[in-house]
């Protein structure tokens, strides 16, 4: 059975979309696949690519082929917003 359809797949899949959420709120940009690949621990790029196709398949994200950091998430808005206690962005 492939791995990819597996409950283990599918929750590294979950993993890797809450990383890429965490990692926007925090930086305002989508992370590099190599962050992500550290953010989740898993040491194949190749497996990288194939969660984050699976995801974009699925509608959970969408990419823009060979630009780097272009991953967004859809159903979410990642913006500055001003911090009224110290009146700055």
């Amino acid at each position: 059975m492939n791995n990819k359809y597996t409950k283990k797949g599918i929750a590294r899949r979950q993993e890797i979309l809450d990383f890429i959420i965490e990692y926007m709120k925090d930086n305002g940009f989508s992370p590099s696949l190599r962050e992500i690949q550290e953010g989740v621990g898993i040491c194949s790029m190749d497996a990288i690519r194939d969660h984050l196709q699976i995801l974009e398949r699925d509608g959970k994200i969408k990419m823009k082929p060979y630009q780097p950091r272009a991953i967004s998430v859809v159903g979410y808005e990642f913006r500055k917003v001003e911090d009224k206690e110290n009146g700055s962005l």
